[in-house]
């Protein structure tokens, strides 16, 4: 070392030349260094990093025989791309902070309007509600709501949905739901009228077209009614008589009855419950009505007894009452159309 002297073989009191490094510090870089050539006095080091540990180095990178695992960042993920609450790294910096909103379980009621789905996170228990009633018999003839197209004419259906005739309640369903069976003694309700001047009558509120005369099948088809003493020609028929007459009046037999029009049933008990006045008697119509030739006795609806299937439901005029009638017993027709 230099400083010092040694003596050797050939000479004595030589000088040393050997460089006195004393401690020497390595910090490891990504290139080789070279240890300098002298002496070390044992103090020096080659320098640690407590960060040369596999989670500290990027994956598949080994660094000085250390394999690395850490992912490297590399997204392009935003603060508005992470939820609010948690943190995240991308390929510029690491420890973002998350800014979408957390919505949590949203719930959207629908309306009459569009509505905005919030941006955000939403946790997959939200839902938009539905509704049972959202059904063609819950909403106006006319009106598309949702993708359902309305039928409702104001008058409630009878929600009878089995057929169990041609022509009757069972095969047309027609009306608003829910749809409740009159019970005996059930009366209806007012309503207005017009008379279009062609033998019918529109009720402006249920908006049904009606024949104008009530018993038009005692003039055009005498011989099909009869009292019931059996004599012909007052117009009171069976159930099924009465959906035949109907049937007729459409295809043209008894055009008198029809006022040109092809589309008439028989009303529902529903419908025909409508047309009376609680408050009147002998006839139960509205006072004033447009009708002609009303009889205060009962008519015929299209609506079967589903509990006892022999009998049907009718509207006796002199008072207004629905009840129940054995379908071979004979009563007065009445056809309506339309509602439109």
């Amino acid at each position: 070392m230099t400083g010092k002297t040694f003596s050797n073989a050939s000479a004595a009191g030589i000088s040393g030349t050997m460089p006195n490094n004393v401690a020497v510090t390595i910090v490891p870089t990504t290139t080789n260094q070279t240890i300098a050539l002298g002496y070390h006095d044992g103090l020096g080091k080659v320098e640690g990093d407590a960060d040369l540990v596999a989670s500290k180095i990027v994956s598949d990178v080994v660094i000085f025989e250390v394999t690395g695992s850490a992912i490297a960042a590399t997204g392009d993920a935003a603060a508005g791309d992470v939820l609010t609450g948690k943190t995240f790294s991308n390929a510029s910096a690491a420890g973002i902070a998350g800014a979408m909103p957390n919505n949590g379980a949203v719930t959207i009621v629908p309306t009459t309007t569009q509505q905005t789905i919030a941006a955000g996170y939403h946790n997959g228990s939200g839902k938009v509600e539905g509704d049972a009633d959202l059904v063609a018999g819950s909403i106006a003839r006319g009106v598309d709501l949702f993708g359902v197209s309305g039928i409702c004419r104001a008058v409630r259906a009878t929600g009878q949905t089995t057929s169990y005739a041609a022509g009757d309640d069972g095969e047309y369903e027609l009306g608003c739901r829910p749809g409740a069976y009159p019970v005996w003694g059930s009366k209806g309700f007012n309503r207005g009228f017009t008379d279009n001047g062609d033998g019918t009558v529109t009720d402006n509120l249920a908006g049904l077209i009606w024949l104008q005369d009530t018993n038009c099948i005692s003039t055009t088809h005498a011989t099909y009614g009869f009292d019931h003493d059996g004599t012909a020609g007052d117009g009171r028929v069976t159930w099924q008589h009465a959906l035949d007459f109907v049937a007729g009046i459409n295809a043209g037999t008894y055009s008198d009855c029809g006022a040109g029009q092809t589309d008439w049933r028989l009303p529902n008990i529903n419908e025909l419950s409508s047309l009376v006045d609680p408050v009147q008697t002998n006839p139960a119509l509205p006072a004033g009505h447009p009708f002609t030739g009303v009889q205060s006795y009962p008519y015929w609806s299209s609506t079967t007894r589903t509990s006892y299937t022999p009998y049907a439901g009718r509207v006796n005029l002199s008072s207004g009452y629905v009840v129940n009638g054995s379908k071979t017993s004979s009563f007065y027709v009445w056809p309506v159309r339309g509602g439109q």
